[in-house]
């Protein structure tokens, strides 16, 4: 790697120690609202490349150590031919490419300023067999010209297409030697490659050429020379990790998607003042790339956790599904997911709710669940009066789509109120289905179950796509035995913020692990997304946590950002610097992460390290002396009432263990 280039990092990717020294790459995100201009909603556009060379797009802040840095535009570049089609053997050429049709081609207008759209016209002598819709052209030769990728063609006729491209509009790069092509006047070839072999195209291949008169009247003013040939400014230019700022300026054009859609691929923060020229064309991070436009950005020091002093933790919800909780007005009676029953703890004695039975309810569903495992459910909660809330219990189980089974993986959630000899499916609110349930929450009057909307997907229309970031909800009576559908509310203190419905199977493979993060300006009766952070890592320790009336954090593990503040009731959210890990070569280890604890101290959990506290006021974590802290981990930890609840062992016998907040110290 280039020294003083920066590591590009996504956001919710594992940081280590949540240090701030080690500088990282800001990265292009859709959607990201704050600096001059940058985009208001998450469908909005991120970083793009008009064909006059303008660059727009938003930045967010990774955590950078404060002082000078520089933003420029990272493209990649690849200038290599897909096989070296005429250093093969005639034989091997025919074998690995099919034969290609010569094709006439006419470019209509043929004398054109840049900026204009031309129309290409192809012509066969004779219909061929396997030619296609999409081809790439070149502009300025095949061999490491400009090129347009997968342009649409339209047959006319079984020997004759048509196509339109724009021509550049600005300097572009090329290969063979690599180096910005000014936008000059002059005769430039336009050729159509591979109309039968498509992306397995060589780079000296073409069917067919026609030339084009390009008339230039002005040069761009931001290209005085090709070591110079790219622009860049951020806006604001003063911002603090995990702000957004808008980032604006011009570059060569590298590649074009289609006929009109310049390709550009991410900005980069490298970890010194601007000094360098504006364009640098070589090996970075090992391949072919361009380093476009400087613009120098000074980031600010975050706010320390030792400044928050103490926080009020007024309420506290988690990500995922809890297989352990308690009614909050109950505390001391405690349920959690065992092998094959729900065990309830109600101070020294402890019963146990078999769950087997709810194994023939699931495949009375049409679902499966494995044969021969156990059958532990994976959330849990107690509904009834506050002085016997164990009446009722509601558990989520993991369940299969037949014939075939998983993935995808989803949680049914059942219901029993006769200690486990039968359960019920839970009632399901209109425009979810069973296979949407996203967790258990506890409200002032009962138990609300969530769940996702699902978008119906007509090809596949047993596999419905659940939409967490418009949640539906069943809440129960007192008692726990009636249900009735409502909008999700908001938590039972602080702002209106929470987290969506957790989709089960989304730390499976090829799945997103993502939880929507909510806000609600009316109640509950509509929840949005704020713009950034818009989700959460549902596979590390999340908690969002309420400390006053429009105060709340957000402990987000697995994030480069593991804690955030807002004070606008969720609105906007800062940045707040936590320090690095002494002698920790990596983050929080799954599972485990970050948790907060009633008193506002955090506690880091996970692996084989011994457990590590950062009190209120703290600047540096220690490391814990309980002997309980050194407990095998399989599941988040759980705060209730004093306590620290967390299951351990294996996960098809799973046990619970309890150690008070009043244990805890270093």
């Amino acid at each position: 790697m280039r020294p003083g280039l920066a590591v590009v990092v996504a956001l919710g990717m594992l940081v280590a120690g949540c240090a701030r020294a080690a500088p990282v790459a800001g990265v292009s995100h859709p959607g990201q609202a704050a600096g001059g201009g940058c985009a208001r909603s998450a469908s909005d556009t991120g970083l793009t490349q008009t064909m006059d060379g303008r660059i727009s797009g938003c930045l967010r802040i990774e955590p950078l150590a404060a002082g000078i840095h520089t933003v420029v535009l990272d493209q990649l570049l690849d200038f290599r031919a897909a096989f070296p089609i005429f250093k093969l053997p005639p034989r091997a050429r025919r074998l690995i490419f099919p034969r290609e049709p010569n094709v006439a081609l006419t470019v209509s207008p043929g004398t054109a300023a840049p900026g204009t759209t031309v129309t290409i016209t192809g012509r066969l002598a004779r219909a061929w067999p396997g030619a296609g819709s999409t081809v790439d052209f070149c502009w300025d030769g095949c061999r490491f010209g400009l090129r347009y990728e997968g342009v649409t063609i339209r047959w006319v006729s079984h020997t004759k297409f048509r196509a339109t491209l724009v021509l550049p509009a600005a300097p572009w790069i090329e290969g063979d030697p690599v180096r910005v092509a000014p936008l000059a006047s002059g005769v430039y070839p336009i050729a159509v490659q591979c109309l039968v072999a498509g992306k397995g195209c060589s780079a000296e291949t073409r069917e067919g050429v026609a030339a084009v008169r390009l008339l230039v009247r002005s040069t761009p003013g931001w290209c005085p020379s090709p070591a110079a040939c790219a622009q860049l400014a951020a806006a604001p230019r003063a911002a603090a990790p995990g702000a957004l700022v808008s980032v604006t300026g011009f570059a060569p054009l590298v590649s074009i998607i289609g006929s009109d859609q310049p390709f550009a691929f991410q900005f980069e923060v490298l970890s010194a003042a601007p000094r360098g020229p504006e364009v640098r064309l070589g090996n970075f991070h090992g391949g072919l790339q361009a380093l476009l436009g400087e613009a120098p950005l000074d980031v600010l020091a975050p706010p320390v956790f030792a400044s928050l002093g103490r926080s009020k933790v007024l309420a506290e919800a988690a990500a995922g599904l809890s297989p352990i909780s308690a009614e909050p007005r109950a505390p001391s009676t405690v349920a959690w997911c065992a092998r094959d029953a729900v065990e309830i703890s109600k101070g020294a004695a402890v019963t146990a709710v078999p769950t087997i039975r709810a194994r023939s309810t699931i495949s009375r569903l049409g679902l499966l669940t494995v044969v021969g495992a156990p059958l532990r459910c994976d959330a849990v909660a107690l509904a009834g009066p506050a002085d016997a809330p164990a009446s009722v219990i509601a558990a989520a189980f993991a369940a299969e789509q037949p014939p075939y089974g998983g993935p995808p993986f989803y949680e049914v959630a059942l219901t029993t109120r006769d200690r486990g000899r039968t359960w019920t499916p839970l009632p399901v609110p209109r425009g979810a289905t069973p296979l949407s349930f996203g967790g258990f929450r506890y409200t002032a009057g009962g138990v609300e179950a969530v769940f996702a909307s699902v978008l119906r997907n007509p090809t596949a229309p047993s596999y419905p796509t659940p939409d967490p970031a418009h949640p539906r909800a069943e809440i129960s009576s007192a008692d726990g035995k009636r249900w009735r559908s409502a909008p999700m509310g908001c938590p039972s203190a602080g702002p209106c913020v929470t987290l969506g419905p957790y989709v089960q199977g989304a730390c499976a493979m090829a799945a997103n692990p993502m939880q929507p993060l909510l806000r609600s300006a009316d109640g509950g009766v509509s929840w949005l997304q704020p713009v950034l952070p818009d989700q959460v890592d549902a596979c590390g320790e999340v908690a969002l946590v309420a400390t006053g009336r429009d105060s709340a954090l957000l402990v987000n593990s697995l994030s480069p950002f593991p804690l955030l503040e807002t004070t606008d009731g969720g609105l906007t959210w800062e940045d707040v610097a936590l320090p690095a890990l002494p002698g920790a070569p990596g983050g929080p280890l799954l599972p485990g992460g970050i948790t907060m604890l009633p008193n506002g101290s955090l506690l880091l959990t996970g692996g084989t390290r011994r457990w590590q506290l950062l009190e209120p006021g703290a600047r540096k974590w220690c490391r814990m002396w309980t002997p309980v802290a050194r407990l095998p981990q399989i599941s988040a930890l759980t705060v209730i009432g004093e306590d620290v609840w967390w299951l351990a062992g294996n996960f098809d016998a799973p046990n619970a263990e309890v150690i008070p907040v009043s244990a805890f110290g270093c």
